[in-house]
């Protein structure tokens, strides 16, 4: 039996943030992205700067939504929120707009095995992705 899914078998999300202080006392700002796969949930730690690579990459490949800038016209920076808020719909929305959800952006998300073009699917093949290794 072959069934449309609604949402892509990847979910992202950035709940909050952390801050990290390195050797040198030095305090930065990273994002929890979240990423939920087939039932299986993990999260990786990233910085602006990484978001901004991120983008440069996704550019060459694909046409990508604009990247949230860290300025607010009116302030000196957005809201921590706001900008929290405005990198999930980002990277949500470069998943929703293509079907084959770009390697680069795979490899952001720590996700090693993830099949492309997996919008439609049938029951064998979600019984096969649960028995693979994921090692």
């Amino acid at each position: 039996m072959v069934w449309q899914e609604e949402f892509p078998m990847i979910e992202v999300s950035i709940p909050s943030m952390e801050r990290e202080v390195d050797e040198a006392g030095k305090s930065r700002k990273l994002f929890r992205v979240e990423v939920l796969f087939h039932g299986r949930k993990h999260f990786v730690l990233r910085r602006s700067s990484e978001f901004q690579t991120l983008h440069r990459k996704l550019r060459k490949i694909i046409q990508t939504p604009d990247l949230p800038s860290k300025r607010n016209p009116h302030l000196r920076t957005k809201p921590l929120e706001q900008r929290r808020q405005e990198l999930e719909d980002y990277i949500q929305d470069i998943i929703y707009q293509n079907e084959d959800v770009p390697q680069v952006l795979l490899d952001f998300l720590h996700l090693k095995h993830f099949h492309t073009g997996m919008k439609v699917s049938s029951m064998e093949s979600l019984d096969e992705l649960d028995s693979q290794d994921y090692r």
